[in-house]
């Protein structure tokens, strides 16, 4: 056990290296967001203040799987993909939930997001308002808080 948890501070401390040399690109992010929604989420950057946003989740409010896709812009500081900095961002994207029927609806997450300047992760909390459109219209309010690891 101890061997085990010596290699993966090892490989920890290497990535860190490797990382700290470098910014995220055009990285993938996968990893986990806990909240409303909870379950499986990506970040891609698409340039230096975009990314796309995804989640396949579970929705704890109606009993629904729940997926999202959002486009983000970091919107503060001037370079929010540099290792070790903490950046504000605002979306826009889709929702779909499924449960005995399907409800479409819009998101608009308002969040922050750090990039450990040693690690290749990056954790990020949010709050998402929005709309559902099918069946009928109703204001849906979500909300998370996370982790990526970068590829």
């Amino acid at each position: 056990m101890r061997r085990m948890i010596l290699v993966l501070l090892v490989l920890l401390a290497v990535s860190g290296v490797l990382f700290a040399q470098q910014s995220f690109g055009d990285r993938l992010g996968i990893g986990i967001i806990l909240g409303e929604p909870t379950g499986l989420s990506l970040k891609m950057w698409t340039g230096d203040r975009g990314a796309f946003d995804a989640a396949v989740a579970w929705s704890f409010t109606g009993s629904a799987v729940y997926i999202h896709i959002d486009y983000l812009m970091h919107v503060l500081p001037s370079s929010p993909r540099t290792p070790g900095s903490l950046s504000v961002y605002l979306g826009l994207g889709g929702t779909l939930l499924v449960a005995g029927g399907v409800q479409v609806g819009l998101r608009m997450p308002i969040g922050i997001n750090y990039l450990f300047a040693r690690f290749p992760i990056g954790i990020f909390a949010e709050l998402a308002p929005g709309v559902l459109l099918t069946p009928s219209t109703a204001f849906r309010l979500g909300g998370g808080a996370g982790i990526h690891f970068y590829l």
